[in-house]
C-alpha cells in the first residue's frame, strides 16, 4: 500500500502523482505497465492536490510522479509505503552498473546487488517533455538510466521486475 500526502498545493504545472483508475482490478501485471492497452496515453489521472490531502493505492495500481513545469515551485510530499511483515522490499541505491543483461545497485547496507534484467523487465525513466516515465526495453537500458542515478529495482528471485529513479527528482 503507498500513502501518498502532499506538504503543499500541487497543481497540473507542479505534476504530482498520476494513476490509472481501474488499473488495479488486474492485479500487479509488471508486463503490462505502461503498455498501450494498459496505460493509453489519455487512460492516465491526476488532480490538484491541497495541503492535507491523501492518497492512498495498492502497488496493483499503475502509478507515477509527474514532470514538474513550474520554474519557481518545488513539489513536496510524503511516500510512505506499507508492506506485509515478510514481504520483499524494494532495493533502492546508486546505480553502479546497468547492460541489456543485468543492473548491479548498491543496496542500503552499501553492498553491490547484481539483478538479471529479462524482456519483461519494466525500465522506466523521464525522457523528452513526457509528464509520465517512458518505458525502456532492455537493449536501451544503458541508454535510458546512468551510473550514478538512485534508483527503485523490485525484484523476484533475482531478477528485475521493474527498475526506474527511486524518486521524482529523478524525472
Amino acid at each position: 500500500m503507498t500513502c501518498w500526502i502532499p506538504l503543499a498545493d500541487v497543481d497540473a504545472d507542479v505534476g504530482g502523482i498520476a494513476i490509472v483508475p481501474g488499473s488495479h482490478t488486474h492485479g500487479v501485471a509488471m508486463e503490462r505497465w505502461h503498455s498501450p492497452d494498459m496505460a493509453p496515453d489519455d487512460g492516465w489521472a491526476r488532480a490538484d492536490y491541497r495541503y492535507g490531502d491523501v492518497l492512498m493505492f495498492t502497488s496493483s495500481m499503475l502509478h507515477s510522479g509527474m514532470r514538474n513545469h513550474s520554474a519557481d515551485h518545488f513539489r513536496l510530499s510524503l511516500d510512505i509505503r506499507l508492506y506485509m511483515h515478510g514481504s520483499p522490499r524494494p532495493i533502492t541505491g546508486p546505480l553502479l552498473a546497468i547492460t541489456a543483461d543485468e543492473v548491479v545497485i548498491q543496496n542500503r547496507n552499501g553492498e553491490p546487488v547484481t539483478l538479471t534484467l529479462v524482456d519483461e523487465t519494466r525500465i522506466m525513466a523521464m525522457t523528452g517533455e513526457n509528464d509520465i516515465p517512458k518505458h525502456f526495453d532492455r537493449s536501451e537500458a544503458p541508454h535510458a538510466l546512468s551510473p550514478g542515478t538512485v534508483v527503485m529495482a523490485v525484484d523476484r528471485n533475482n531478477v528485475a521486475l521493474v527498475v526506474r529513479p527511486a524518486n521524482s527528482g529523478g524525472y
